[in-house]
This record gives C-alpha cells, structure tokens and sequence, in this order.
C-alpha cells in the first residue's frame, strides 16, 4: 500500500474553448510534472475544478492520467463530490483503473453533523478494496470538523456542571444553557453571530472562535458590549490587543512557546548549547526562534549556530546542518511548520548529527513521524497545549470522561472548550453576581485555577500563562514526559 509523501502536485485540468477536457495536454502535463522531480500526482481536486465536472468528464481525467504516469509515480485522484452515490462510484473506479489511493473531500454547502460525515465515509471505504488507500479531504469551513471538536468540550462541561445541579453565585443555583452559532470559519459571519448573541440572545459571555481571524474580527463587538469572550485556539496576539480588555484566550499567544521551550531545552533536557534552524521567510518560525534566543540565553544557556533558511521551497539543508555539526550543539530546535519538518529531521539523521531535536506546537501533527519515519523522531521532544496520557489527575478524569462520552481522546480544541466553560464558571463564582459584566471580567482576569490543560493564570494583555505539556515521540507516538509550569 502506498502513501502521500513528499512533494504532491494538485494538478490543474486543461479545457478548450468549448469546455470539453483536452486530454493530449493533460499527458503533456503528467510528464512535466514527473520530469521536475514531484513525488506523487493528485488529479481533480480544488486545482483540478472537480466541482465542475460531470462524473464521466472526471473519469477521464483519471484514466487519462493514471495511463500517462504508467506507474512512474504515485497517482492519488480526488473523487470527493456532492453525492455520496457519486463519490462511491468515481472511488470504486478510481480503484479500477490502477490509482494508487483516494482523497475525498465532504459534500459541500451544509455544515454535516459527525455522524453524517462518518457515514459518508464509511460508504467511501467500503466501495473500494480494504487495503485501498482513503485520504479524507477536509475543508473546516464545509464540514465543521474543527468546530465540532470545539463542541464537545463545551457539552461535556456543561453536561457536568448541570448534572450536579449547577453552580452557585451568591446564595442562588445556576445552569448553562448553550447558544450556539456556526462562523463557518469566517470573519464576516462571526460578526453576525456575535451581533447576535448579544443583542438578541443575552448571553453573559461567549466561548469562540478557533481561529484568529474572526476573533480579531469579533473581538471588539464584544468589548463595546461589555460581554466577555474566550478564543479557544486563537493564537495571534492581535486577538487581544485590537480585540479589547473583554476578549481573553485559552491557548498561549505565540511568543509565549519560546518561553517554554527554552525551559525544556534547559531544564528537560538539560542543554547549555543549543543549534537553531528556522525559516527567515516566515514570520511564525523566526520570530520563534528570536524569542527562544533571548529566553534560553536569559536562562544561562549559549546559542551556539543560529541557521536561516529560505522558507518552504528549501529541500537541502546541508550548508546549515553542516555548521549545527560543528558547532558543537546539544540540542537542535526546529521551530518550523510541520510541513517542513520531515525533510529536517531526516537529514539531521543522515549526517549522524550527535545532538538531541526539540521543536514547539507544529510537531503535534501526525504527518511528522508519518513523513519523518517513526525512527527519525525517536526521542524527539516538543511541547503541547494537551496530553491524552498525561499523568495529571485533572488531565486524567476530564480525558476518561471524554472516552467515555464519545469514544475517543479529546484533542486542542476540545481541550481548550472544556477549560473555557470552566473558566467561565469559577469566574463566576469569585465575581458573585451574574449580572455584572464588568465584574466578571475582573475576575476572570485573576483567574488562578488547575485545568485538563494545565495550570492558568492571565497576564496583564488577558494572555494565558499556563502550563505546558513536554512531550517526546515513541514509535511514532507522542508521549507525556512532564509539565513545565508559567
């Protein structure tokens, strides 16, 4: 069974003037590609116009490139379409004429509940042979995905606070009742649900968006209300300081990883000389790596090679690497996307570097060790906002809670819903009323509190200094290794 890796074109479909598919450049196309040296071709996706073609238009695509590759690469096709009938059929053919595996995107247009999309693609697998290869395709904005994840840490917060029979603020009980908006991950419609949920539905606070975006978008509507309002994983520090002293968030802001992970390259790992390789095109990884320069310096330690490369299209690493050997480095740390990664880890391996790798967030992704190689990650740490195996006991019931409840581990956003709600409660109790915005925004400014997540206080920019999750890769695994506290 083959795999995506590397580098996968997304390939464009070639129309005539009268809107019939020019197969002979299509061919012409399938041997450009192959001959720059991609690894892997994915006819008929967004690039590709699927959705507007007919289900035999799209057949011919794919007979026509899986015949023109003739097996020099890997051909994956999207058969993602508006009907599941449709999607089974093209995945079946697919199958048929020699694809090496699929990616189907969900339909289109109605955010789908998770049983809807499970069942689509339960009727996707079961079209084509077992040991098929199936890509799910998702588009957060189509499918809602990410915000259902968001969604169960809500309902199981409030389903145990309302179970017990609420909470207590002054002397009286309260339950939650859940108002809901869909954003569709758009700033324009956060507004729209904020105008809201405001104006027409009263609430006492909100809990979202995900995305920073909407919530740099939003956040000032509810600072001129006076409502608070959490971002479960907005990370831009922008969603606070143009957002308003009403807007907080659940997760750290970016700057505030370097803290900790200058504390685990010293105290984790116990390194005073550390190599870093970051991307001087992107702003999140130099900006990372500046930051963890000043911090782990602060902390006593050396940074002894300090190595730009030049943004994603960077395939060989060896200049760089070459002077991180040399250097005489400890530990190296990757601040880079995850999609980078791979290629790094791979060639620090290569070279029998004899240091320990380390990276932040972008490295709890499972396409790291997938594309890396489980053994190139072997003993590679790096930090996360949540670990399903951690050892903490408040970490530790809210995720058998969660199994139990939906069957699987919880992950960021549904870790971060979860303390939100908490948050929120335990702010309401210390401010002892409901009815008063303004004080229930102090005290969830003094919020002190333990959460699945960590340990949390806020910093003066309603930024959350809280603990964060060490982990290390075990047969491609992440495993909790200990916690570093703010």
């Amino acid at each position: 069974m083959k795999k995506l890796y590397g580098v996968v074109t997304a390939m464009v479909t070639p129309f005539d003037r009268n809107e019939h598919v020019m197969t002979e450049s299509i061919r012409k196309h399938v041997d450009f590609l192959i001959e720059r040296g991609i690894h892997c071709l994915y006819p008929l996706g967004t690039t590709g116009e699927m959705m507007l073609m007919d289900t035999e238009d799209r057949k011919r695509v794919a007979e026509t490139v899986v015949d023109q590759c003739s097996q020099r690469i890997p051909v994956f096709i999207h058969v993602g379409a508006m009907r599941t009938k449709d999607t089974c059929e093209l995945a079946r053919h697919a199958s048929e004429i020699g694809a090496d595996g699929i990616g189907a995107v969900t339909p289109a247009f109605y955010s789908a509940t998770s049983d809807s999309i499970y069942d689509y693609y339960a009727a996707v697998a079961k079209s084509v042979p077992e040991d098929f290869p199936v890509y799910l395709y998702n588009i957060p904005q189509c499918s809602s995905v990410a915000g259902e994840y968001s969604r169960y840490g809500v309902e199981l917060a409030v389903e145990e606070i309302n179970n017990a029979g609420g909470f207590e603020v002054g002397g009286k009980m309260y339950t939650i009742e859940i108002v809901e908006e869909d954003n569709e991950g758009k700033p324009e419609i956060t507004n729209n649900a904020y105008n809201k949920l405001i104006g027409q539905d009263e609430v006492k606070a909100i809990i979202g968006p995900d995305a920073s975006g909407p919530l740099i978008s939003a956040g000032p509507l509810a600072t001129a209300a006076k409502i608070p309002a959490i971002g479960t994983t907005a990370s831009n520090p922008d969603c606070t300081t143009v957002g308003g002293e009403y807007v907080f968030r659940a997760c750290w802001i970016d700057s505030f990883q370097a803290v900790v992970c200058a504390r685990m390259a010293s105290e984790i790992l116990g390194a005073t000389k550390v190599a870093v390789l970051y991307s001087n095109a992107d702003d999140y990884s130099s900006g990372l790596a500046t930051n963890f320069q000043k911090e782990f310096e602060a902390l006593g330690g050396e940074i002894v090679a300090f190595e730009a490369y030049a943004g994603a299209d960077t395939k060989d690493f060896k200049a760089q690497l070459t002077n991180i050997q040399n250097s005489g480095a400890e530990v190296i740390f990757l601040p880079n996307q995850a999609g980078e990664l791979p290629l790094q880890i791979q060639q620090i391996r290569e070279m029998g570097i004899d240091a320990e790798i380390m990276g932040e967030m972008s490295w709890d992704n499972p396409n790291v060790p997938e594309l890396a190689g489980n053994e190139n990650v072997e003993g590679c740490y790096f930090i996360s906002l949540f670990a399903a195996d951690s050892t903490d006991p408040v970490s530790q019931a809210f995720t058998e809670a969660f199994r139990e409840k939906y069957g699987f581990d919880p992950n960021t956003q549904s870790t971060m819903s979860y303390d939100s709600v908490q948050i929120l409660v335990d702010a309401f109790k210390r401010a002892g009323t409901v009815d008063d915005s303004e004080a229930l925004r102090d005290a969830i400014q003094a919020t002190d509190m333990d959460l699945p997540s960590g340990h949390l206080v806020f910093d003066e920019n309603r930024n959350p200094q809280k603990s964060a999750n060490v982990m290390v890769y075990k047969d491609g695994v992440p495993t909790y290794v200990s916690t570093i506290d703010p």
